[in-house]
């Protein structure tokens, strides 16, 4: 509709108005509700260099702005400013550190009015998201998405209902394979194993307390010692045959007792690597902005270059790398580590393009890389009639972008052992699968800093069993290793958690299914279960395990209770059995081990659902009524 300095666009479920001079768009549903107003005077800017693009919207102080994958703070992002750069952040403050180690530049608006559409940036450069941190009385309120590009591409995703934005970013942006049963279980994890002076000896040990604690585990991360060479350094891909002489002995241990085993890879040869010259001779690394040497940067502890993935002598090689380093040494799958691609120079080159705009893409083409060294070896390994060919297809990433949940699970990077990580990595999460990347957890007990004391570790461990990802790893302060057995004195409640979250696979197995065909996510905040009941919109800090269990983490040193806001509804605790009605703030007991969760009565009983909602009913009589 042609409407002089307007034209009006229309489909059954938005109506599009453009406004020509000056360029703004405002979506509203063919009711009228609004959805979604480009700001009538500076909706689309260039800086004054020409490499910079802003898209301003209009803010509304009622609305709430969810997603942007894994960034700090609470689950409503509104009067927040974030930084999508990829960083190394070690021991972050999940609170308020930025950025952090992912780049999704997509979020979801929820009008006053409860309807929700999404924002999609198919952009790799750094990005700057404000959602009301910086005002202006000249031009009312604002927010807005700012690119270190020339060029602004992005999709608007109409809902309007929230589940029904989450699912259309997984539409453009690709689902998650489903998940290999050994991946649900708790997953070991520590750098003292590989680093240590005889691996091998550590790991057998490793298989030895878990049979003496009676705790069970299917897999467990082999942190980059393993690579690491007599002068401290670490070369990927570089086996130290003084310390590992025969590296399918050094795992043996792990695959007696059923354990498969992930290798920590980097992206990233120091310039001392034995296979530098080789790899720099073919080109394979990302090169300097002036000449065709290879860009150099500091990297652990050492100085390197980043592999070139756009490539096809950088893809190649990584996966040759791969299955001949890795898969063909006995290890089941990849752990793309430190792959954030902290390239300082934007104008550094890689084969498709200048690094500025490449980032991401890079972190997801190493992905791609690892998953299909996986899939070449195991059809490899199928024309040897005598193979057993078992192939988990499984892999996980530290880094990520739009898309790269295809091919990975991830997790919260490097945080930091504190009651306020345990708190605030629980909308962090939120925050991912609301972007369309449901696979994910946290360090249990926490990675850097000091040692978990045993009542946090218990806490960390109730929250832990509820993740999609479950696994305790840790780099402390004084060299320690958190383990379960740890606290010989919280043991019994540690191995008792572990015991329940074996109970629960049935369910989270049909949850990662739904996930994997239906881009539904496993945990979801109040506002994605229940949009009607706006009370529980902003929660942040509890949330449904699909749609039969709620779970709230215990976050408070020495509490004894938790205080949760129900959603309606019939329900039953963990902790006493007791019948809880819905709809108001009540307060639970919360001994230490017994994690402070509920069961939705009204879906567990509901016989159409399967045996899944049933079998979480008969494992919670199992450990607690």
């Amino acid at each position: 509709e042609d409407l002089g300095d307007r034209v009006r666009l229309g489909t059954e479920s938005v109506t599009v108005t453009v406004t020509l001079d000056p360029p703004a768009l405002s979506w509203t549903l063919p009711s009228g509700a609004p959805l979604l107003d480009d700001h009538p005077e500076l909706a689309y800017r260039h800086s004054g260099s020409g490499r910079g693009v802003r898209h301003t919207l209009v803010r509304d102080l009622a609305e709430l702005y969810l997603g942007l994958g894994e960034v700090s703070g609470e689950l409503d992002k509104h009067h927040r400013r974030y930084r999508l750069s990829p960083k190394d952040a070690l021991g972050y403050d999940a609170q308020y550190s930025d950025p952090l180690y992912k780049h999704m530049p997509v979020y979801t608006t929820l009008t006053s009015g409860g309807d929700a559409i999404g924002i999609l940036y198919d952009m790799g450069s750094r990005a700057v998201f404000d959602f009301g941190s910086e005002v202006d009385n000249y031009v009312g309120k604002f927010r807005y998405a700012e690119f270190a590009s020339r060029d602004l591409d992005y999709y608007v995703l109409v809902g309007p209902g929230l589940p029904t934005v989450v699912r259309r970013i997984q539409d453009l942006t690709g689902y998650a394979p489903p998940a290999p049963d050994w991946t649900l279980g708790y997953l070991g994890s520590t750098m003292a194993y590989t680093d240590a002076e005889d691996p091998t000896g550590a790991l057998a040990g490793f298989v030895d307390k878990l049979a003496e604690h009676g705790v069970p585990c299917t897999g467990f991360h082999l942190s980059s010692g393993f690579g690491m060479g007599d002068d401290g350094k670490r070369y990927v891909f570089n086996w130290n045959r003084r310390r590992v002489p025969d590296p399918p002995r050094m795992t043996a241990a792990l695959r007696g007792a059923g354990i498969r085993t992930l290798a920590n890879i980097k992206p990233v040869l120091l310039t001392t690597h034995p296979r530098y010259a080789e790899l720099a001779a073919a080109g394979g690394f990302v090169r300097a902005a002036d000449s065709d040497a290879p860009y150099t940067n500091r990297y652990w502890g050492g100085v390197g270059s980043y592999v070139d993935f756009t490539s096809q002598a950088g893809f190649q090689w990584w996966k040759r790398q791969v299955k001949e380093q890795i898969l063909a040494n006995g290890i089941d799958a990849t752990w793309n580590d430190n792959n954030e691609f902290q390239i300082d120079d934007d104008d550094a080159r890689a084969e498709a393009g200048q690094a500025g705009d490449l980032r991401p893409v890079l972190t997801l083409l190493m992905n791609l890389a690892s998953r299909e060294a996986q899939v070449e070896y195991a059809a490899e390994r199928a024309g040897d009639a005598h193979a057993a060919v078992d192939s988990p297809l499984f892999q996980i990433t530290r880094s990520g972008s739009l898309g790269v949940q295809r091919y990975a699970q991830t997790w919260s990077g490097d945080n930091q052992t504190s009651w306020k990580t345990l708190q605030y990595n629980i909308p962090m999460g939120l925050g991912m699968a609301l972007s369309g990347w449901s696979n994910h957890g946290h360090d249990v007990g926490g990675f850097a800093g000091p040692p978990p004391g045993p009542e946090l570790l218990v806490r960390w461990v109730e929250a832990g069993v509820f993740m999609p990802r479950f696994s305790i790893h840790s780099w402390n302060d004084d060299g320690s290793a958190t383990e379960p057995w740890t606290y010989p004195e919280v043991l019994p409640l540690v191995r008792r958690l572990i015991d329940f979250r074996t109970a629960l696979l049935p369910y989270l197995r049909e949850l990662m299914h739904a996930a994997a065909t239906t881009g539904t996510p496993v945990t979801r905040p109040f506002v994605y279960q229940f949009p009607e009941w706006r009370a529980g919109w902003r929660e942040s800090f509890a949330y449904m395990l699909g749609d039969a269990m709620l779970v709230a983490p215990v976050y408070q040193e020495g509490a004894e209770q938790r205080r949760v806001l129900l959603p309606p509804g019939r329900w039953q605790t963990l902790a006493t059995g007791a019948a809880v009605r819905g709809g108001e703030v009540v307060e639970l007991e919360a001994p230490l081990g017994v994690p402070v969760a509920l069961l939705r009565l009204d879906v567990a009983d509901d016989a159409s659902r399967g045996p899944a909602a049933r079998d979480l009913v008969h494992a919670i009589g199992r450990f607690w009524l």
